[in-house]
């Protein structure tokens, strides 16, 4: 068995629906052995973004702190007010002064300057003096400007958190026989997705802990833990589309949806159907019996014989695990 890992399939972003489909049911019907399609839907922790924000924005808060002084003394500096930058670099500790030197590393004049060389020796005026400082408070600038921004961005993410985002995980198994190799297996999976495919050892399991089972729900044997119910497709009428997991994952509570394809053999289809063919042939040749059902059968096989010289036939399973975090919610989600 081989297992693949897709990357999201947003439907909004698909152009053509129908041509989207088609390359899902030729990859389906193509082949010959067993493949699962199992996607779930859990909650999206923005916790990670969250905190790889709030270091950056320590880091530029610190800098703006370390930065202001040195920027007003640029700016009387430049309007001839006789500001004095050198001073107020001089005023920072080392490790202030450490933190702007890293900023500059690429500017060995910029770099003196920070130091409080003496630059006379290359020609130092007071223009090229003005020139270093300017550059140094753009430099400064442009990495100050997005501070208020990355704020308004870390409260968005903040946010975002409190509205239970929701994360979409798929992946493919496919009982493929051994002269299948995985390389064209994930090849044709990407042709068909469209989408970034990866070969990986194995999936995170679905269910976290043991379970007892009862009659229309499994209760959890460690405490948190949700309960759980499985739904199964039961002679499922209609057609399996696009937008099929979209609709079932469009919900608030934890979901997983598994879609079982397994192939039935050409000739294992066409022998069942040339027996009830022959059977229901039979049955309405008396003319002293009526079935409507039996001709609604004779009826089918005809079709479905006429469709065998041409297409596959397939046993399609559609599972929905639902979770709850109490008994009574389950019912609800269910």
């Amino acid at each position: 068995m081989y297992t693949f890992k897709l990357t999201s399939l947003p439907i909004e972003q698909i152009d053509d629906l129908q041509a989207f489909e088609w390359r899902l049911g030729q990859f389906f019907a193509a082949h010959a052995y067993p493949v699962r399609l199992i996607t779930t839907a859990r909650p999206f922790s923005m916790a990670e973004p969250i905190r790889a924000l709030s270091h950056e924005l320590r880091d530029q808060k610190r800098l703006t702190r370390i930065a202001q002084p040195l920027l007003r003394a640029v700016d009387d500096l430049l309007a001839g007010g006789g500001g004095d930058p050198a001073t107020a670099i001089a005023s920072l500790d080392d490790a202030d002064l450490a933190l702007l030197h890293a900023i500059f590393d690429v500017a060995p004049r910029l770099q003196a300057r920070l130091s409080g060389a003496s630059l006379t020796h290359s020609g130092d005026d007071e223009a090229a003096a003005a020139s270093e400082w300017t550059a140094i408070a753009d430099a400064l600038s442009r990495i100050l400007w997005s501070l208020p921004w990355r704020t308004d961005l870390l409260h968005f993410y903040q946010r975002l958190g409190e509205r239970h985002l929701r994360a979409i995980d798929h992946y493919l198994l496919a009982w493929a026989p051994p002269d299948v190799h995985p390389e064209a297996l994930q090849a044709q999976i990407k042709q068909a997705f469209g989408r970034e495919v990866e070969l990986v050892d194995g999936m995170p399991p679905i269910i976290g802990c043991a379970y007892e089972t009862h009659d229309t729900y499994l209760a959890p044997t460690e405490p948190g833990a949700p309960y759980l119910a499985v739904l199964l497709s039961y002679e499922l009428r209609g057609a399996w589309d696009a937008t099929t997991l979209h609709e079932l994952l469009d919900v608030d509570f934890d979901v997983s949806v598994v879609v079982d394809v397994q192939t039935v053999p050409r000739n294992t289809a066409r022998r069942k159907t040339e027996l009830a063919y022959n059977a229901a042939r039979l049955v309405t040749r008396d003319d002293q019996v009526i079935d409507t059902r039996v001709e609604q059968v004779f009826a089918d096989a005809q079709r479905v014989l006429h469709a065998t010289t041409q297409q596959g036939f397939h046993l399609v399973t559609i599972a929905v695990l639902v979770s709850g975090d109490t008994r009574r919610v389950l019912e609800q989600h269910v």
